[in-house]
């Protein structure tokens, strides 16, 4: 049997400073790569002229600007969680990028270059409100920070979020997986939206219950992935064990399921396309990775029926893959342990 415990909520600390950084201290940081525009979690589309203009022209007009919010990494480097394109506009802006087109109260079109000197000093000193996130906050508090913050037009999203916080911690070794020809098979055409990272999720769900166990999960999603990554020294030598596992499992998830895998077929799907079932792709997984591929495949049609069988006919294991919220600890519990002990009668203990 399975325990469970409460969590007592604890009030944490959180340390963000505050600072004003000129424009010339931001295009200084950002040439000298202390600030950088090239995160890999950032998707916003990029600005037009017109509303570039619009930024200079209020820092032309000394009209505040939305405050910009970064992130303190090491070597007193920063990235940015919200803000990107207001950074970005100002830099290509001092670099003579673009021009400042015809807007209410700035006529003519001119690159900085060819603003008056008096003009260019005031862009350059306009002071701008800068929130940093120190780095010495506790991950869980950081991240709720960084979805708090998150007010672009464009919301991030959990996993692109992770990017941002842990793009040093396994995030490339991720972004190798999910780019991997066979999991790019399995996962194609089940409204898995690699633009907004769900697939890279998918392999740090897999990750975390590999290397830490069902038992380590304590019924809150976020912090279990999150807890993968933060550790993530503990396991970046486990990488190339990682990587056979994940090859083998994929490529007999398909070889059982085929175009099949991890979905529950619905009659009611109009276009004829079924979406992931994100906790079949656990369970399966999972329990794949703890069998090798031939125990797997010759057995593949027991396995079949009795996946159909217990999705039709046990009550709790299709509750457990199908309800509103089947990240509880006691959906996720309830359906490994239910799943574990169906494949054991057809492959033997584990």
């Amino acid at each position: 049997m399975f325990e469970f415990q409460s969590e007592k909520m604890q009030p944490q600390k959180i340390n963000i400073a505050q600072l004003n950084f000129s424009v010339f201290e931001i295009v200084r940081k950002v040439e000298r790569g202390d600030i950088s525009l090239g995160a890999i979690f950032q998707r916003n589309p990029k600005w037009k002229n017109d509303r570039k203009s619009r930024l200079i022209e209020s820092i032309i007009l000394d009209i505040p600007i939305q405050a910009i919010y970064l992130s303190e990494e090491d070597d007193n480097r920063y990235e940015i969680i919200d803000g990107q394109q207001r950074i970005r506009t100002i830099n290509e802006f001092i670099n003579n990028k673009f021009k400042l087109i015809n807007t209410n109260f700035c006529k003519g079109y001119a690159y900085f270059k060819e603003l008056e000197p008096s003009i260019q000093r005031k862009i350059e000193d306009f002071q701008m409100v800068i929130f940093v996130v120190k780095k010495d906050n506790l991950p869980d508090v950081k991240f709720e920070i960084f979805e708090r913050i998150n007010t672009g037009a464009v919301k991030l999203n959990s996993q692109e979020l992770r990017n941002c916080m842990y793009r040093n911690k396994g995030i490339p070794f991720i972004i190798r997986l999910a780019n991997e020809e066979i999991f790019k098979k399995i996962i194609k055409d089940k409204r898995v939206n690699v633009n907004a990272m769900q697939d890279q999720e998918l392999v740090l769900r897999f990750m975390s219950f590999y290397y830490k166990g069902i038992e380590e999960y304590t019924g809150n999603m976020k912090r279990f992935l999150n807890d993968t990554l933060d550790r993530y020294d503990e396991y970046r030598g486990r990488e190339i064990e990682f990587k056979k596992v994940f090859i083998n499992v994929m490529n007999t998830v398909y070889e059982v399921f085929e175009n099949d895998a991890f979905i529950i077929k619905s009659k009611n799907e109009k276009d004829g396309k079924n979406k992931i079932n994100i906790a079949l792709f656990e369970i399966l997984t999972f329990s794949f990775s703890r069998y090798t591929g031939s125990e797997v495949k010759n057995n593949k049609d027991a396995i079949k029926q009795k996946l159909s069988y217990l999705i039709e006919n046990n009550t709790l294991f299709r509750q457990s893959i199908t309800s509103a919220s089947t990240t509880t600890k006691v959906k996720t519990y309830e359906r490994f342990q239910i799943w574990e002990t169906s494949l054991k009668e057809i492959l033997g203990g584990k």
